[in-house]
Order: structure tokens, then C-alpha cells, then sequence
């Protein structure tokens, strides 16, 4: 295949918004469809070689995943390796332990698998995994297992219909992905069957470019459609409101095609001109180690500064992934690119590439298996994993539960049943889960108890989550099933806790039970709010005690983490506290609903940041216990400390 040095400045185009996406720039938001971009770049690229290698009689499956594994392999060893020997200067035992299963599951190309697998409520912070962005090298060559088989059999026996058989293999892809969207989020996002369809389009327009015979100006049309269905998604998308991938992932894999299609063979053509610009080319050709590099220095950065939104030290991180991909090309990639293709020169390099296999995957195993060495680790570094651990033991088990069991008993009990009936039902998402420890001491020490009804993102708001909650239906499901049960059952007392600022600042899209379309609004405090209003208004008919948690602390990043690697090198941990006036700022109005709101005799605020924030600081430790088991979730030990703030749901009557 003829070189396309246009196709390097589409890369180019892909790999940049994916490292601002990366640090954060909100400016470029829908960052993250540059991973989209390279699908179909690769997937136009690999089937043009093999087509032509089919159609001249020189295919061998064999050789073609030499050709992968000279182009692929070199750098991710370098990349795991490096991950592996950084890293076990930073994390604690727990993380490391999850970063030798990572690097063996990024070595076999099956990370994607892995990191869906972990997907969910208990999973570590994915900003905080060195290798989560090698899932989609694990959908390319997962692709690349039966694409190519595909591709040789389709042409040999019904060439005449291979279109016909890759597109209903395709867009049965593409509608799945649209479904899943929706409905099964994690598995879309990073499984193979939801992604066929963007390296398919790359591979239908590689299998007909022949076809098209354009003029130059419908070549310039066509690429500037082309580049605003790539640009204008990176930013106008969101990662916390916009459903993708599915149909939203389509107008970036379309441009991208179209800008292959429209400066295939041009001569004069402006937009090829500019991404055939050196400089464009040469990033480009950078950017399967740009991808590669920037996202381990990144997690180092967050890992290790008090807060990663600092522009410095943004540009320091792209200095440095610039710095080690510009070596990683030249003393890595090249080298093995350039093998011949001689007997002994592929018996050198089945030895080059088997040894670092050998040694990763053996180390990755140990690493696992000996629970990421705690004994390298410093007596803080322990306490550290004690906090990420320290949750009530049936917060697991009892958070998330379907909606057809709350209207049959299926929900937790906190503390012992008895004959009186259910005295509270504690409410809400993840922030009501933390809070089952000191809700269970007072019901045994007053010999009442409650119900457990938590479900994740899901906070208890009228007929109202996130589009982009993993489960839509299942929790507004939940939501009605909860407020049917407190009807039923005459519930006196009714504890409603939630993450209430991520239900104000993270949302711009939700969906109602009554629609069964999306909803595009621009939500803001008084939208959400006004939903929280109808929820206080459905459960309120028998005038039960409403007890609301108020908002606690949140910090941007991982207490226990933090702590750990800023004890073990000797680092103040006063820098990690947080100012209560920046608390009291970010929470001032919602703070302010919720004290309106105790106007109404049988409402109540529990403000649960009074154990964790005094004389104007909210510090991370108290007396030498870590408050926190992530950003934004408090400790059982530390929610117990806030047990005589719940005292007065045992001593209330209903009006």
C-alpha cells in the first residue's frame, strides 16, 4: 500500500484531544473520540494491506501478525515494564496488586475484558490505573484475530457478496452499541462486539475506495464535512452526559472515513495539504507511543501532586510523554520495524519479543499473587489499605439491589427485626451505603430497626438520574419501588443521604419514567432540586420524619492513596486538607435548599460534616486514622464516630 502521509496528520488529530481529554481541559470535553478516530485509521489501514495481499496471492495469516507484533508489541513492552518498576515505588499493596493483573491482561490484549470486569460501585478510581488505556489495543487485536480469517474466506468463497456479508456484520455491531448504550453501558464501552462496527467502517471504505471516482471539489467538501463531524463532537460531547459510544460515536468515525475517502489520489487539495504538513506528520507518527506513554505519567502526576489541575504541571506531563516517545520511536519501535524478513532475522525476533514476554508475564503473576508485597510498604502504607477496606461488611451485599426486591422483603435490615415493624428506611446512593454502620448501632442499642435501600448513582430524586447512569430503568425502578414501600409499610422515619453535589455540577441530561426518550435539558440546582422537592412531597403524604444527610467533604483524590505515598517520603499531610471555607463555598446552595427545607416541622438536617471538618480545616486524618476509603466516601470507623447524629431518629415520634 502506498504511504498516505495525511493519514499520519489524522492521527495526529486523534491523539492530542485524547491527552487534553486526559489533563483534564475542559475546553476539549469530547477528547476521548480520538480512540474512536484511530478504530477506523486502522481499520482501513490493515484491510487495505490484506485485501491486496488476498487479491495477488501473497496472504499469510502468519505473516501479517509478525507484521502486528513487530508494529505493536516492542513499545507496550516498554510501556508495562516501566509501569511495573514506577509503580512499585508509589502504590501501596493493594493498587500494585492490581497493576501486575493489568499489565498481564495488557500483554495478552485482553485489558478491555479486565477493566469491564471491574467496572462498578468498588472498583479503584479509573483515573488511577497506569494501564486502563491500553483497553482498546485489547478491541484492535482482538479485532485482528477473526477479521482477517474472515476477510480471506469471504473473498475466496462469495466474493461477490463479501459487502453485502461485512455490512450486516457491522451495523448488527452498530445497532448492538446503540441498544447498549443505553441499557448495558460498561460491556459497550469496552467489549468488542460494541466496536466491530468503528474499525468495520475504516475496513468497508478500504474494500470499495476503488469505487470512487470524485471530483476535486466534492473532495474538499467532503473533507471539511469530514473534519467538523471529527471536531465539532471533541467539543460538545461529555463524558459525564453523553451517551457513547452507540450513535453519538458515528459522526467522528463517518468524518474520519470521509476525509480518507475524499484525499485518497488528490492532487491540490487543501485539507490533505495542511495534515501533510511535517509537523502534523510527524506527531502522527508519534502517536502510537504518544498514546502509549501519556497516560501512566499522568496517573504518576495525579498520584503524587496535592491536585492535578495545574497547568504547569500539565505541560510538564507533555513534555515528558513527548520526551519518551520521541525515544521510545526512534530506540524501540523503529529498530524492530526495520527486521528483515529472513529466517534467521524472525528467529532473532521471536527470541526479542518471547523473553520480555516471559519476564512481564512472570512478573505481573507474582506481583498478584504475592498481594502486591506489602512487606516493601511502611507502616502507613498498611493503614492505608486498612482505610480502603474499612466498609460495613454487608454494604457490598446490600448496596445496589434489584427494584423487584424492595417490594418484597428482599431489602437489608439494619439491625435486628422485630415485631414493631420498620422503624426508618435509610435512602439514597452510595453516600446512604456509607452510612449503614452507625445507623445499625443505634437500632440495636434502641431495639428498633430499618430498611436498606441504596443503589448506586441513584440518589432519591422523583422520577430523575443521570442518562449516563449505568442502569437508567433499574433506578428509576428503584426510586418508585422505594417510595411505594414507604407508603405501604407507614415508614416513621426517613434517613435520605446522597452525593448532592454530583447531582448539580456533573449532570446535564436525565431521563424521566414518563418519557421513554432522553431528555436533553439544561439542568441546574433549581431542576434537580425541584425533583428532590417532589420526592419530600410523595413521602411526606403520612407526615413521617424526614432526615437528611447533608454533603460532606470530597477531595480530588484518593485519601488513602495520598496519604500513604506522602508518609512514605516524608511529605506534611497538612497540604492535603481541605480549607472548610471551600467546603461551605462548593455546598453553599445546596446547603441553603436543605435548611429551607427543615422550615417544615417534620424535616431535619443532619450535618455530617461537623465530625469531619473543626477549627476551619477538614482534615484527612484524625489522630491517625484515614477518614476516607476514597475521594468521597467515608470510612465505617469514621461514619461511627458521627453515631450520635442519627440519636434523634430513635428518640422521634411522626407526627
Amino acid at each position: 500500500m502506498q504511504y498516505r502521509a495525511e493519514i499520519d496528520g489524522l492521527r495526529t488529530i486523534a491523539v492530542i484531544p485524547v491527552i487534553l481529554f486526559h489533563l483534564n481541559w475542559s475546553v476539549i470535553s469530547g477528547g476521548y473520540i480520538g480512540v474512536d478516530i484511530f478504530f477506523v485509521i486502522s481499520g482501513f489501514l490493515i484491510t487495505s494491506i490484506l485485501d491486496q495481499e488476498i487479491r495477488s496471492g501473497r496472504y499469510s495469516i502468519w505473516l501479517f501478525y509478525e507484521r502486528r507484533a513487530k508494529r505493536i508489541l516492542p513499545a507496550l513492552f516498554a510501556v508495562i515494564i516501566f509501569t511495573l518498576i514506577a509503580f512499585a515505588f508509589l502504590f501501596d499493596a493493594l493498587d500494585y496488586k492490581d497493576v501486575g493483573q493489568s499489565a498481564f491482561a495488557a500483554l495478552f490484549f485482553s485489558s478491555n475484558i479486565l477493566f469491564w470486569s471491574e467496572s462498578g460501585y468498588f472498583e479503584t478510581a479509573a483515573e488511577l490505573k497506569p494501564l486502563l488505556h491500553t483497553w482498546s489495543l485489547g478491541i484492535e487485536e482482538q479485532f485482528y484475530i477473526f477479521f482477517p480469517i474472515l476477510l480471506f474466506f469471504s473473498f475466496k468463497y462469495f466474493k461477490k457478496h463479501q459487502n453485502l456479508f461485512f455490512c450486516i456484520l457491522f451495523f448488527i455491531s452498530f445497532c448492538v452499541s446503540c441498544w447498549g448504550a443505553y441499557y448495558a453501558k460498561d460491556s459497550t464501552f469496552y467489549l468488542i462486539h460494541t466496536r466491530a462496527w468503528e474499525l468495520g467502517i475504516g475496513s468497508l471504505l478500504a474494500l470499495n475506495l476503488h469505487r470512487f471516482d470524485l471530483r476535486l471539489m466534492t473532495r474538499i467538501l467532503l473533507s471539511l464535512l469530514g473534519l467538523a463531524l471529527m471536531i465539532v463532537p471533541m467539543f460538545i460531547y461529555d463524558k459525564t452526559s453523553t451517551i457513547f459510544p452507540g450513535l453519538t460515536a458515528l459522526p467522528p468515525c463517518l468524518g474520519t472515513a470521509l476525509i480518507i475517502l475524499s484525499t485518497a489520489g488528490a492532487a491540490n487539495h487543501p485539507v490533505k495539504s495542511i495534515l501533510s504538513l511535517s509537523p502534523i506528520v510527524y506527531i502522527g507518527k508519534l502517536s502510537y507511543s504518544l498514546y502509549l506513554w501519556h497516560w501512566p505519567l499522568i496517573v504518576i502526576a495525579r498520584y503524587i501532586a496535592p491536585s492535578f489541575e495545574n497547568y504547569l504541571l500539565h505541560a510538564v506531563v507533555v513534555m515528558l510523554t513527548f520526551g519518551a516517545s520521541i525515544l521510545s520511536r526512534q530506540f524501540i519501535e523503529l529498530p524492530f520495524m526495520r527486521t528483515p524478513k529472513t529466517p534467521q532475522s524472525r528467529k532473532k525476533l521471536f527470541i526479542s519479543l518471547s523473553i520480555p514476554t516471559i519476564i512481564i508475564a512472570t512478573s505481573s503473576v507474582i506481583i498478584h499473587l504475592n498481594h502486591g508485597f506489602p512487606s516493601r510498604q511502611a507502616e502507613w502504607a498498611d493503614l492505608s489499605s486498612e482505610a480502603r477496606d474499612d466498609r460495613h461488611p454487608m454494604s457490598k451485599s446490600c448496596h445496589s439491589r434489584s427494584p423487584d426486591v424492595v417490594l418484597n422483603d428482599g431489602l437489608c435490615v439494619i439491625g435486628k427485626r422485630n415485631e414493631q415493624g420498620p422503624h426508618f428506611i435509610l435512602w439514597g446512593d452510595s453516600h446512604a451505603n456509607q452510612l449503614f454502620a452507625p445507623l445499625e448501632k443505634q437500632a440495636l442499642q434502641n431495639n428498633q430497626w430499618g430498611y436498606h435501600a441504596s443503589y448506586t448513582s441513584c440518589g432519591p430524586f422523583s422520577n430523575m438520574t443521570f442518562i449516563t447512569h449505568p442502569d437508567v430503568a433499574k433506578c428509576l425502578a428503584f426510586i418508585d419501588n422505594v417510595i411505594q414501600l414507604i407508603s405501604q409499610e407507614k415508614i416513621k422515619n426517613i434517613v435520605m443521604a446522597a452525593k448532592w453535589p454530583a447531582y448539580t455540577n456533573e449532570a446535564t441530561l436525565i431521563k424521566t419514567a414518563a418519557s421513554n426518550s432522553a431528555e436533553s435539558q439544561d439542568l441546574n440546582f433549581t431542576h434537580l432540586f425541584g425533583s428532590f422537592g417532589r420526592t419530600i412531597d410523595l413521602v411526606n403524604q403520612d407526615r413521617p420524619n424526614i432526615w437528611i444527610v447533608g454533603p460532606i467533604p470530597q477531595y480530588p483524590f484518593s485519601v488513602p492513596q495520598k496519604i500513604a505515598l506522602y508518609k512514605t517520603y516524608g511529605i506534611p499531610l497538612s497540604i492535603l486538607d481541605l480549607p472548610e471555607k471551600d467546603y461551605l463555598s462548593l455546598n453553599a446552595d445546596i446547603l441553603t435548599f436543605l435548611q429551607n427545607l427543615t422550615r417544615q416541622n417534620n424535616i431535619h438536617l443532619i450535618d455530617l460534616a461537623s465530625i469531619l471538618c473543626e477549627d476551619g480545616i477538614c482534615p484527612v486524618t484524625d489522630n491517625g486514622r484515614i477518614k476516607y476509603y476514597d475521594d468521597h466516601h467515608i470510612t465505617a470507623s469514621t461514619a461511627l464516630t458521627a453515631k450520635h447524629l442519627f440519636a434523634p431518629i430513635f428518640e422521634a415520634k411522626a407526627d
